[in-house]
């Protein structure tokens, strides 16, 4: 079952490449056809269809559903009566409509924020709109200030006060591994050296001036600000702790109460086409972990493994793990054992591995049914992911980033 998922795999993504069909319906009826097969009951197998059923419905994202549905009712409502356009064109002014200049301010913003340790969904849902805007504002395609987005925030994930790098030093700590205070810097190279050949590759350089009109520069009006203030205290209060969907659901229906917005026209900007491709494929990659396919995968990369090896598969092995899982809560607790005994076998510092599985695992949170990509197609337009561009993009810019760091793990940036 575990090659006859990986099988599955390949078959969904093949059908959405050359037949334009949505992968989360491919994925989706894919993975209640696998979930039969695979999934049991508390160690029971499953004699039934509605009880496997049943089962496979859990490896719905159900948070990762309502949140990425609720953040993009709310940002639709400021896109939707010219907040955020008025707030773009304010920062095209500051810019004074130098383009070239947007994915490296986006960059060190981003940054910033994953220094200081804000929850990376908060800081997307923060940024994300606003990256668009600008992109719709100057007629490109978001794709470049998206990765601006990625490689900043990446950057600061392994700073003292971010999730990420808490986890870091805490199973380090726990399992006798000695950090050298290098790994922040090694990460926020490398996260540079990805950037810019994003910058590069998507022709950043080349990037038109916009030129700015005075009678561009508008301000606020009263609801404008209403929904700014909204907007703002949604994410205060979920840098907070709160929990995103909610406060999203409860002030787009504060909005839509207190102002004049067409509700018909929020419903209807919401990207269901795109929502339905993460549930769909993250149920039918959660189904193939549990029939082993990563498993597979992950031992046939262990049987090449040697000191040359060890950290660029190590840092693969972490990818495809963060695949399915999440970086802090699964992949890291899992590896960071593995690390001393690993260490000793190939002669190699436990704290170089530690940093492969970092830059490994934030690599593929970039993929459409990660964190950080299902982010990015929640909050774009259906125009953004026509023919499933942005979908095909960030799997291609996933496997850019996890290669700059296999290069630099053979360049020993890694250590």
């Amino acid at each position: 079952m575990a090659y006859v998922s990986l099988l599955a795999l390949v078959v969904v993504v093949i059908l959405a490449v050359k037949k334009g069909m949505n992968p989360g319906i491919s994925g989706l009826c894919a993975a209640f056809i696998l979930g039969f097969f695979v999934m049991n009951d508390n160690g029971v197998p499953i004699s039934s269809i509605a009880g496997a059923c049943k089962v496979t419905m859990s490896a719905f994202p159900t948070t990762m559903f309502l949140r990425i549905m609720f953040s993009a009712m709310l940002f639709s409502i400021l896109s939707l009566n010219g907040t955020l356009q008025i707030l773009t064109d304010k920062i095209l002014a500051l810019a004074k409509g130098n383009q070239k200049l947007f994915p490296i301010i986006i960059f060190f913003l981003n940054m910033l924020l994953s220094f200081v340790g804000v929850n990376t969904f908060t800081q997307l849902v923060m940024v994300t709109p606003i990256c668009v805007s600008i992109a719709h504002r100057c007629k490109q395609h978001p794709i470049l200030l998206l990765m601006s987005t990625a490689t900043g925030a990446r950057a600061g994930y392994t700073s003292q006060l971010n999730v990420l790098g808490i986890t870091m030093r805490a199973l380090s700590a726990e399992n006798g591994i000695a950090l050298n205070g290098s790994e922040q810097i090694r990460m926020t190279i490398i996260s540079l050296v990805t950037f810019a050949v994003f910058y590069i590759a998507y022709k950043g350089y080349k990037l038109p001036r916009i030129e700015m009109n005075s009678d561009e520069k508008v301000s606020l009006n009263k609801e404008q600000w209403i929904s700014l203030i909204v907007a703002v205290c949604c994410i205060i209060l979920a840098v907070m702790g709160f929990e995103l969907s909610v406060l999203s659901a409860a002030f787009t229906a504060l909005l839509l109460a207190v102002i004049h917005v067409d509700e018909k026209k929020v419903i209807a900007s919401v990207p269901w086409a795109t929502i339905t491709t993460i549930c769909g494929m993250t149920m039918l990659v959660k189904i193939i972990q549990t029939a082993g396919g990563i498993d597979v995968l992950i031992d046939i990369f262990q049987t090449f493994m040697s000191k040359v090896t060890c950290v660029p598969f190590f840092m693969i092995i972490s990818a495809l793990l963060s695949a399915v899982s999440s970086a802090t809560g699964v992949v890291l607790p899992t590896l960071y054992p593995t690390l001393p005994s690993m260490g000793a076998a190939y002669g190699i510092d436990p704290s170089v591995l530690g940093l492969a599985i970092a830059v490994g695992s934030t690599a593929t949170g970039i993929m459409p049914f990660s964190t950080v990509g299902a982010t990015f197609l929640g909050l774009t337009t259906p125009e953004d992911n026509e023919n499933n561009y942005l979908f095909n993009s960030l799997l291609i810019c996933s496997g850019t980033m996890l290669l700059v760091g296999i290069i630099a793990a053979f360049v020993r940036l890694i250590g």
